[in-house]
């Protein structure tokens, strides 16, 4: 009859396990922080194309057919500017 021999590193890696759940379950009962946000970042505007008040850039640039892979970069020019020009459209914002 054989007498089984535990092998001494493989109770250090279940400690380690152990600990790394108990850590694990540490850290997800705390409440998730509230991400801080820049001011211009949660105003919300509407955007004015030509006369023509829409509720974002997004909806004004498929209203108008516009090629929607240049919006974002747009979007963000135009948050900076307050007024520009795409293609030949006036953009403004406006406030809401």
């Amino acid at each position: 009859m054989k007498i089984a021999k535990t092998d001494p590193s493989k109770k250090k890696t279940a400690k380690k396990k152990v600990a790394k759940k108990v850590v694990a379950k540490k850290t997800a009962k705390k409440k998730p922080v509230a991400r801080k946000r820049n001011k211009a970042q949660w105003v919300r505007h509407h955007v004015k194309v030509n006369g023509k008040e829409f509720n974002s850039v997004p909806a004004a640039f498929k209203a108008l057919r516009l090629p929607m892979g240049r919006m974002i970069r747009f979007r963000m020019e135009l948050k900076k500017a307050g007024k520009l020009v795409f293609e030949g459209k006036k953009f403004s914002l406006v406030r809401n």
